[in-house]
């Protein structure tokens, strides 16, 4: 019986020691690509013309380059041929003798499948290059598609279209099962392992069975790698071979081949039973009967290994069991792909800064120095002011470096010149640089130094305030803020007396304000400062001139009309306009103000500190008769940018009615009617004189 194993190995992905944020994929150049029969790169060379089987192993070699730096993490990748099943997608390393430079994975999932290869934690590597190899079993294309064909470097080798196997002749009665090789299926090793049964050449002798028991238990102890049956890769085939006499041993009659279910009863007759797996998925059984003459009988499963594989000591192992014969079997995981690679030197610097601070002022928290090299763009490297040491790129070793350092503008503070010290350092040169010659691999440590001394200046502000001599003169005594944004102390002035500010840093920018003054009767303009701005100079004091424009400040008052008495007087004089006339400092105002019951009318616009009097004409309203008006004041003040509200209450009464004489009556009737008329006349006259309103003032 044969023992036939296959290990299948896709790859997920190996991510070599980089972040995302570093990685990037690089171009590679190919070169040389060939394809050889077999694996071990001396096969004879493969084009369109060559004569292949099905599942043939081929080998692809190709060389690659990458021009420039490049980093841990970056990547390169290689297309895979079309029409072709990967032996073995384990990840493999291209080295540099006994140094990994670059790991290669598979990735299968890609359209088209590609080979991804990172390059290893350390370099970086200048312009890497080397050879790269990977073997595949030539597939048939399916119907209609084109041959296989290798493109890669934008070279297209074309494969011929492979023939099919014929199957080789069995061991009698059953069959035998065989070791095969290795691959990686999404991240797992799994063993494909293949029982070929056959029934014997001649029907009703003893040689001749009708029904196939079959069993497997799986060997999942020391010294052999644990593994499991993945239950859905079960599969039992058969096809039917070729008796005629003279007929070449072991071959079938195209055409033949198919697939029998499981758990039923085949059209030519076979009882196809169910495929029973323990729960731990280690061991199954299989019962076929009713076997038919004439056919070979295929039975293809696989097995999924537990945990990490290692491809270098690994064992699966299984025995299978067909009508009592034990069929022991086992499998190892194999590797095919590989490649070499070589890359130039790098080297590196670590800089940390000294700082001599003279002065109060705030360093900054990093300084900026920019590496210059031939080839290459200018790079500028941040340097904590506290003394941390960083790293600087990778430059080609073989490059002078050219550092300068950019001295940041701090206000108060004057650099002295910067040097930089250590191993293989020259200068300065005229513009203050300095000069690293490095070697390949080398960290060479450096000190930036640099030394900060103080410089200020200041400023001085003189106050004038302009407008009417009686309103500056309302000024007299009188302080103002000055505040400086840049400047942390504000200033107190006072008119014609400059006041200095304390020393600042030069080249400090002061931005001038006033905090608006406040005097009762007076109005300041917007102030003026000249200049507004001040940019402070080395010893030296910056003169600041400061106008404050005032008016005198103004009010207002108002008068509020309200007329008292009997609700028939204060009706009868509902429309009446009554006049209110007003002198400002003795001066009678042109316009008087007029209003009617209940109204109000403000006077504004009149200066601080005025005096008003106010007095009313007196109204006519027929029917009514007024008292004399009262006024809450008489006299007014004129306030700051306030309205004084008075009130002028008109008391009023209605005039008497005077009645004719009456004509008297001798006697009758006549003379009683006029009696009651004139009696009625003089009640309601009497009412009227009873009832009295007065208003009460809000």
């Amino acid at each position: 019986m044969v023992a036939f194993a296959t290990l299948l190995i896709a790859g997920t992905g190996i991510v070599a020691g980089s972040t995302a944020a570093q990685a990037a994929t690089k171009t590679a150049t190919f070169t040389n690509q060939v394809i050889t029969t077999g694996t071990s790169g001396n096969g004879t060379v493969v084009d369109e013309n060559s004569t292949i089987n099905v599942g043939a192993s081929l080998r692809f070699d190709t060389d690659w380059a990458i021009s420039g730096q490049v980093l841990a993490g970056d990547t390169f990748e290689v297309p895979l041929p079309s029409n072709v099943g990967i032996v073995s997608s384990a990840p493999f390393n291209l080295t540099k003798g006994t140094q990994t430079l670059a790991t290669c994975v598979y990735d299968m999932a890609a359209t088209p499948g590609k080979i991804v290869c990172t390059f290893a934690p350390g370099g970086p590597y200048a312009s890497p290059s080397g050879d790269l190899f990977f073997v595949g079993r030539l597939q048939a294309p399916p119907e209609g598609e084109p041959p296989p064909e290798w493109e890669v470097g934008g070279q297209v080798l074309p494969m011929p279209v492979p023939k099919p196997v014929e199957p080789g002749t069995p061991t009698l009665p059953f069959g035998t099962m065989k070791r095969g090789s290795g691959s990686i299926v999404e991240g797992k090793a799994v063993m494909s392992w293949q029982v070929f049964m056959w029934p014997g050449d001649v029907p009703n002798t003893p040689t001749f069975v009708t029904e196939f028991n079959i069993s497997d238990s799986l060997t999942t102890t020391a010294p052999n790698a644990p593994h499991k049956l993945v239950p859905g890769t079960f599969k039992l085939e058969r096809w039917q071979k070729d008796m005629t006499p003279g007929a070449v041993p072991g071959a079938f009659i195209p055409g033949t081949r198919s697939t029998l279910p499981f758990e039923t009863t085949s059209p030519a007759g076979e009882v196809v039973g169910k495929v029973n797996i323990d729960a731990s998925l280690t061991s199954y059984t299989l019962n076929i009967s009713e076997l038919v003459y004439g056919y070979e009988y295929y039975l293809s499963y696989q097995t999924e290994a537990d945990g990490v594989v290692s491809f270098t000591s690994d064992v699966f192992h299984n025995v299978a069991n067909v009508n009592g014969t034990g069929l022991p079997a086992e499998a190892s995981p194999v590797a095919y792909g590989g490649g070499g690679a070589d890359a130039g030197d790098y080297t590196q610097f670590q800089i940390s800064k000294t700082l001599t601070n003279n002065t109060s002022a705030a360093m900054p928290e990093n300084f900026v120095l920019v590496a210059s090299t031939a080839g290459e763009a200018d790079v500028e490297i941040s340097i904590p002011a506290n003394g941390d040491a960083v790293l600087s790129p990778y430059f080609l070793a073989a490059n002078p470096v050219k550092l300068c350092e950019t001295v940041p503008v701090v206000a108060g503070v004057t650099w002295a010149p910067y040097t930089i010290t250590g191993t293989g350092v020259t200068g300065p040169d005229a513009a203050g640089c300095y000069t690293i010659t490095g070697a390949g691999g080398a960290n060479i440590e450096l000190s930036v130094n640099n030394t900060a001394n103080s410089s200020t200046g200041t400023f001085s502000v003189t106050k004038s305030v302009t407008g009417p001599a009686d309103v500056v003169a309302m000024t007299d005594g009188t302080s103002y803020t000055v505040n400086g944004v840049a400047a942390t102390t504000p200033l107190t002035v006072t008119v014609g007396q400059p006041v200095t500010s304390p020393a600042l840093p030069v080249g400090a920018t002061v931005v001038l304000t006033e905090v608006k003054p406040v005097v009762t009767g007076v109005v300041f303009g917007t102030p003026v400062f000249t200049p507004s701005t001040v940019t402070i100079g080395q010893g030296t004091n910056v003169a600041v001139t400061l106008e404050n424009p005032v008016t005198l400040a103004t009010g207002g008052f108002s008068v509020t009309k309200d007329v008292t008495g009997p609700d028939a007087a204060v009706k009868l004089a509902a429309g009446t306009t009554y006049t209110v006339d007003y002198t400002v400092d003795g001066v009678k105002a042109a316009t008087p103000i007029t209003l009617k019951d209940g109204e109000t009318k403000t006077v504004e616009g009149l200066p601080f500190g005025s005096k008003v009097v106010l007095s009313e004409a007196a109204p006519v309203t027929t029917g009514v008769i007024y008292g004399t008006p009262k006024f809450s004041a008489t006299d007014v003040t004129i306030g700051d940018k306030t309205v004084v509200a008075v009130t002028l209450e008109n008391p009023a009464t209605l005039k008497p009615v005077t009645s004719p004489p009456a004509k008297l009556p001798n006697t009758g009737a006549e003379a009683l009617g006029l009696a009651a008329g004139a009696a009625a006349l003089i009640a309601a006259g009497a009412a009227a004189v009873l009832i009295r309103r007065r208003r009460t003032q809000d």
